[in-house]
């Protein structure tokens, strides 16, 4: 698992919109977040999988509503934001466990 590094602002907005339709260096970006997520939870390796890949399915709604937001940019990035929509996943799940210690 490789460890997420969170870009500047700037360097975030640049890449979505450079990235857009696909996002496919936005999700290659996002993949450590979202692993490091999931990891703070017991669940097997499919259902890791499945959650992870409806997670991304949420990146173009994300994408948008980022960009369009006139705070965006503004002491927030898009990983922060993201966290969001990755939160939502989890407790829409409702049969995931956080690990102990």
């Amino acid at each position: 698992m490789n460890k997420f590094k969170k870009m500047p602002v700037r360097e975030e907005k640049a890449m979505l919109i450079s990235d857009w339709p696909k996002f496919k260096r936005t999700k290659k970006y996002l993949v450590p977040l979202i692993e490091a997520a999931l990891g703070r939870f017991s669940v097997s390796s499919g259902k890791k999988e499945l959650l992870s890949r409806k997670i991304l399915g949420d990146l173009p709604i994300a994408a948008h509503r980022y960009l369009n937001d006139k705070k965006s940019g503004r002491g927030y990035g898009f990983a922060a934001y993201f966290t969001w929509y990755i939160a939502r996943r989890i407790d829409e799940d409702g049969e995931l466990k956080k690990k102990r210690g």
